[in-house]
């Protein structure tokens, strides 16, 4: 039986054949070596530890390590934590929304257009949009108060105090004569 398949087995194409298929085998063993070496690099996983059990368990090394293998990429892993802390970051900046609808607002709004909600006070000098914590208006250096009625609170006062002085100093243009007009037509 030896002899029957001695010149199959001596047949130059089927030797060369055979050593194709291994400089294959090694050079695929090699690669995959090379690759388990790369992909765990990126990954974040010993790099040396898995390409030495590809290297010594060959295809069934490259299956395990497959299977345990870190799921995401270490440069995929820091950019969505940069894209977090970059969104986070414009959120807690971000004063464009309305708190109580959230829908988007200009910075300079008073009031949300959409449901009516006090975003900011009016500077009582200047008229700018101020926060509502803010004590002075940071662009005219002016005082603020809450207002409760005309002519009371610091705006009320500012305004007054203003309106009392133009009266006065329109009287004292008039003259005597319109003066005593009117205090002729007060006693009548």
């Amino acid at each position: 039986m030896e002899g029957l398949l001695d010149p199959v087995l001596q047949d130059p194409r089927l030797i060369l054949g055979q050593q194709l298929c291994g400089l294959f085998m090694f050079v695929f063993w090699l690669a995959l070596v090379f690759w388990t070496w790369r992909d765990a690099t990126k990954r974040g996983a010993m790099a040396w530890f898995w390409s030495l059990v590809v290297l010594i368990f060959n295809i069934a090394g490259w299956a395990i390590y497959m299977v345990v293998r870190p799921p995401e990429y270490v440069d995929d892993v820091r950019e969505r934590q940069l894209e977090i802390k970059s969104r986070e970051a414009a959120l807690s900046r971000d004063s464009g929304r309305c708190p109580s609808c959230f829908r988007p607002v200009e910075p300079d709004y008073v009031v949300c257009p959409n449901c009516m909600r006090t975003l900011r006070k009016e500077c009582v000098e200047c008229g700018r949009a101020l926060d509502m914590k803010w004590t002075i208006c940071p662009y005219c250096k002016t005082r603020q108060g809450t207002p409760q009625a005309e002519g009371t609170g610091i705006a009320g006062r500012a305004t007054a105090s203003r309106g009392q002085a133009s009266s006065r100093s329109a009287s004292s243009k008039k003259g005597g004569a319109s003066a005593k007009a009117a205090e002729g037509e007060g006693t009548v």
